[in-house]
């Protein structure tokens, strides 16, 4: 698909290869529709890079965690009918792809593996004979004897999907009300992707209990069933049960020492912090604006006054972020009246010599001839004690002697070239000295119109005087002039109000997605203090990742803002998974030693390979969500695995057993 601009950047390409430049003249393009088709082809790239990135991650992590070649093949095909499904989805839904619905395309391939991951193993965990009927309850104990037997296959697939599939719906159901908690916003970047996200949340659903277990039941269980007993950590996280008092403590001055840093925060409404630095129309427009030739960064106001108001003037010029205020009368040469007196007094001086009462009629050719001859004899009797300007002399009288062989029609070239340029220049001369006053009235009529609007106002532009890819000079700026002039606008006043539009959209996202995330698992989990142990981890990953970005010097910007969002719509997966298994088994052993901890770590690897793929993309936007989202799926994943135990042990005193349930051995089979 084409993306917009491009016949008019190629078109543009095609001119300058076309044309003949001078060697050391570079030719390089820059302004808005340059930037902005710069801008979607860098998200294309990082978008296409990312899912490159992402899918060989992903096999290599399903290789080395799986283990079993069917359940790769059957998560990666999931990842595959679901992205063209989504694909199809977006397009009837919302049309076509922003530089932010893009984003979706990498990040199913993380969100779309969490389902696939927990049905898979905690199948794989069906099939052994121990879980299935310790855990499972499927059938009597000889129930699965037979691994190859179709009818205990259906069994374990029934099984699978009656334990898990209520996590999974519950997820799909939290995940997509996070992400379409931006459809209802002004900003459409973040409605679309909230709209389309949502439909692949539910068509990865769909496709986990459909898709899987019809595979599984056409092609057989995995050959290969291991254990997913949970070994990594799992001594660290028995310690941290145990004293739930340290570990309460030094999380909340942790939690407190980090929100303090979070508050430091700040937001980058310019749509420069999105567009990538190296590309030829940012970097040049940086030049430009850096050289005070061009800046689209300036505030204009409107003033019924030619001049604007004297007083007015000075406020703006006194302000130290303002460079230079121009006005209509700018335009105009200044200090008229000063320099047209210097030049009537020059003229005074001059002006008999370069416009003579009486002219010379032009010489004959004889005439011609004659004063050539009679220069030629003073050269030859001229005598000087510098060789080098005796050979000088030599070769002049030479070239006139070269003359007069060639004949009148040389001499009367030689003359012309000899006397033309004086001409032209005393022609110059006496019309700069003849200049008269030049009024507003007199400047070109395209250039008024620009200046003088229909209704009389007249245009006034302050630029900046610090460099404005930095939003704190640029906000300086702003306030500063605005604080004078109130009506002032522009382009920073554009781009402010569009900011403001995306806060307004980010704290509308999260009141929705936090009331809709509560109601859905009150409702499910039927407790409030369940509810709450689901939303803890959330609420310090986001405290955490917006302290790391003050540290990183990351501002938000109208890309990465949808990240804090984004951390309570997908990470309260991982929260309902622990809850539900903890509260189904009913003590922390079984939970550690069900697939659910293994399903979880993998899921959580898988996205974070995928989104930290996103901060590979040379569109900062992107980049910075990739890289902020990474840092929020491994809190999610520390402070799911464990810090979740510990509050699980908190709330529910009683189910802390620490007995063991007897422990499954690795089992192999051909």
């Amino acid at each position: 698909v084409e993306q917009p601009n491009a016949v008019t950047i190629e078109n543009i390409r095609k001119i300058i290869a076309q044309t003949e430049i001078d060697a050391g003249v570079q030719v390089r393009i820059t302004g808005e529709i340059a930037l902005e088709f710069e801008e979607i082809a860098a998200a294309k790239e990082g978008v296409k890079t990312a899912g490159i990135v992402s899918l060989a991650l992903l096999t290599l992590l399903l290789s080395f965690g799986v283990r079993s070649f069917r359940v790769i093949v059957v998560s990666l095909l999931l990842l595959i009918v679901g992205i063209v499904w989504t694909s199809a989805y977006a397009l009837l839904t919302v049309g076509q792809y922003n530089t932010l619905s893009l984003i979706f395309l990498v990040m199913f391939f993380g969100l779309g593996i969490d389902f696939a991951l927990h049905f898979c193993l905690r199948y794989q965990e069906a099939l052994l004979p121990s879980k299935a009927s310790a855990n499972l309850s499927v059938g009597h104990n000889n129930a699965l004897q037979d691994r190859e037997n179709s009818l205990k296959n259906q069994q374990a697939l029934q099984a699978t999907t009656g334990s898990v599939g209520r996590a999974i719906v519950l997820c799909t159901v939290t995940t997509a009300l996070g992400f379409l908690s931006f459809a209802p916003t002004e900003y459409k970047g973040l409605a679309d992707l909230g709209l389309i996200s949502a439909g692949g949340m539910v068509i990865a659903a769909f496709l986990t209990f459909t898709l899987i277990p019809a595979f599984f039941a056409f092609f057989g269980p995995p050959k290969r069933h291991f254990d997913p007993n949970f070994s990594l950590g799992r001594g660290w996280i028995s310690r941290l049960v145990k004293h739930p008092r340290k570990v309460m403590s030094v999380l909340v001055f942790a939690a407190i020492s980090a929100g303090y840093v979070a508050t430091q925060t700040y937001f980058d409404f310019s749509v420069l912090a999105l567009r990538d630095p190296d590309s030829e129309s940012m970097s040049t427009l940086r030049e430009l604006q850096r050289e005070g030739v061009v800046t689209d960064y300036s505030l204009s106001l409107l003033t019924r006054s030619q001049t604007n108001d004297s007083s007015l003037v000075g406020q703006l010029e006194a302000l130290p972020s303002v460079e230079e205020i121009r006005t209509p009368e700018s335009f105009l040469p200044k200090d008229q009246s000063d320099n047209l007196e210097l030049l009537d007094d020059i003229q005074t001086l001059l002006w008999s010599a370069i416009e003579p009462v009486r002219q010379a009629p032009a010489p004959s050719d004889e005439e011609l001839s004659q004063a050539v001859a009679k220069t030629i004899n003073v050269l030859g009797a001229a005598q000087y004690e510098r060789p080098d300007l005796q050979a000088a002399n030599e070769r002049l009288r030479v070239s006139m002697m070269v003359l007069t062989e060639n004949g009148p029609d040389a001499l009367k070239q030689w003359q012309s070239a000899s006397l033309a340029n004086l001409l032209e220049e005393l022609a110059w001369l006496r019309r700069a000295l003849a200049v008269e006053q030049i009024e507003f009235a007199q400047l070109p009529e395209s250039l008024r119109s620009r200046l003088v609007g229909v209704d009389g106002a007249f245009h006034t532009v302050v630029l900046p005087a610090n460099d404005i890819s930095n939003v704190e000079s640029l906000r300086g700026f702003l306030e500063e002039v605005r604080g004078v002039v109130p009506e002032a606008t522009g382009r920073p006043v554009i781009e402010w109000g569009v900011g403001k539009i995306v806060v307004d959209a980010f704290i509308q996202a999260m009141i929705f997605a936090l009331c809709a995330i509560v109601l859905v698992l009150l409702v499910t989990l039927r407790s409030l203090l369940n509810a709450a142990l689901v939303f803890a981890p959330l609420f310090l990953t986001a405290v955490f990742v917006m302290a790391i970005a003050v540290a990183l010097n990351m501002p938000l910007n109208m890309a990465n803002i949808l990240v804090v969002p984004l951390i309570f719509g997908l990470g309260v997966d991982n929260g309902i998974h622990v809850v539900e298994r903890f509260l189904h088994d009913k003590n922390f052993e079984s939970l550690m030693s069900s697939s659910t901890p293994r399903a979880i770590l993998l899921s959580s690897l898988t996205t974070l390979g995928t989104f930290a793929s996103l901060s590979l993309s040379p569109h900062q936007g992107t980049a910075s969500i990739g890289l902020l989202l990474s840092i929020a799926v491994a809190l999610l994943l520390v402070f799911t695995v464990f810090l979740l135990p510990v509050l699980l042990g908190i709330a529910h005193p009683d189910m802390r057993a620490d007995t063991e349930p007897s422990a499954s051995k690795l089992a192999f089979s051909d």
